[in-house]
């Protein structure tokens, strides 16, 4: 891989804040979602409570750590792959490389 510029750098760790934004905001949806059913009584606080533990010691956890210790395209790779960036928000000096990856993960889950 070519040596990148310091706006691709800049460019790419963006992107990866803005995926793991999206990924913790999908996960907070969905936690706000059992807290509603919680206020309708259509879930007891111990389920609740289940799913608050569920999103901070898995999800939250998961997304951080990825977003921390995880090689930079590996966990851009991953946020096209669910959909939370578009390969084409990719620069192009990196593109290729990411596209690489996913097909990677796509081979392994054939």
């Amino acid at each position: 891989m070519e040596k990148l510029s310091k706006s691709v750098k800049k460019r790419l760790r963006e992107l990866d804040e803005i995926a793991y934004e999206k990924e913790l905001k999908q996960y907070l949806e969905e936690l706000y979602r059992h807290f509603e059913e919680w206020k309708q009584d259509k879930l007891d606080t111990l389920e609740l409570n289940e799913f608050i533990h569920k999103y901070y010691n898995r999800n939250s956890q998961e997304a951080y750590k990825s977003f921390v210790y995880s090689d930079l395209n590996l966990h851009l790779a991953r946020a096209v792959l669910n959909d939370l960036l578009k390969l084409e928000e990719i620069p192009d000096e990196v593109r290729g490389d990411i596209s690489k990856l996913l097909e990677l993960g796509k081979e392994e889950d054939e």
